[in-house]
C-alpha cells in the first residue's frame, strides 16, 4: 500500500532515508536545497537516527554496508544546521494518534521479522512522528522506507520517494541532465544508500 504520488512538492517532512540521500550526493543536495530545502521539516526521532548513524563505530578501514550512511549522516549534520535545530519535538504528554501510528508500525514489524529477532524499539519512530506531523500541518512525507509510506496512506497523508524528488529536479531545472542525476542515484545505491526506488536507466527518471 502505497500513498498517491502528486504533480508538486509542497510543506513536506524528511525521513532519515532521503536525508543520507542528500548527504551523499553534493549535486542532488545543491539542487534540493534551490528548489525544495525552503519547504522542509524534519521530526526529533529523525535528527536522533543522522546522530545515531553519524556515530557509528565502523572498522578504520576496508569495506562496511553503513561506510556510506556514516559518512552521509555527518554531511546532513554539516549541512542542515539550521534544518536540525528547527526539528519538530513530541508534545508531553504523547498524542494519542502518535502512539496508535507507533502501535501500527510496530505491528507490521512483527509480522515480516524472520524467526527469532527482536525489532529495535525505536526503530520506525522518525516514520511515525513524521506522519504524525505531516497530517497534523497538512503537510507531506518523502520517505525511502515502505513503513513510511504504508503508515501515510493509512491516514491519508501523501508521501514519495527521493526518486520522485529526483523526477521533479529533472522537471524543474535545466542545468544537471536526466542522466547526471540518474548516475548520483546510481552511485548512492553502490554505497549502500537507497534512494528509495530501484532504477535501471535514466529513463524510469521520466
Amino acid at each position: 500500500m502505497t500513498a498517491p504520488q502528486r504533480a508538486q512538492i509542497g510543506d513536506h517532512y524528511l525521513d532519515s532515508g532521503p536525508l543520507f540521500c542528500l548527504g551523499g550526493s553534493q549535486v542532488l543536495a545543491d539542487l534540493f536545497d534551490v528548489h525544495f530545502l525552503p519547504r522542509s521539516k524534519v521530526v526529533g526521532a529523525v535528527v536522533a537516527e543522522v546522530a545515531h548513524n553519524a556515530n557509528l563505530v565502523l572498522p578504520p578501514v576496508g569495506p562496511h554496508r553503513k561506510r556510506g550512511v556514516k559518512q552521509a549522516a555527518r554531511a546532513v549534520q554539516g549541512r542542515y544546521k539550521q534544518l536540525i535545530t528547527a526539528a519538530e519535538v513530541v508534545p508531553t504528554p504523547e498524542p494519542a494518534l502518535l502512539g496508535t501510528m507507533k502501535t501500527e508500525l510496530q505491528t507490521r514489524a512483527l509480522a515480516t521479522l524472520p524467526p527469532g529477532t527482536s525489532p529495535h524499539p525505536l526503530k520506525n519512530d522518525g516514520e511515525a512522528e513524521s506522519v504524525f506531523w505531516a497530517k497534523s500541518t497538512t503537510a507531506e512525507v518523502i520517505a525511502n522506507d515502505a513503513d513510511a509510506h504504508f503508515l501515510a496512506a493509512k491516514h491519508g497523508v501523501t508521501s514519495s520517494t527521493f526518486v520522485e524528488v529526483a523526477r521533479h529536479l529533472v522537471k524543474v531545472q535545466k542545468a544537471v541532465k536526466r542522466k547526471a542525476i540518474y548516475r548520483e542515484l546510481a552511485a548512492l545505491s553502490s554505497r549502500d544508500i537507497f534512494p528509495g526506488e530501484h532504477l535501471y536507466s535514466e529513463l524510469d527518471l521520466v
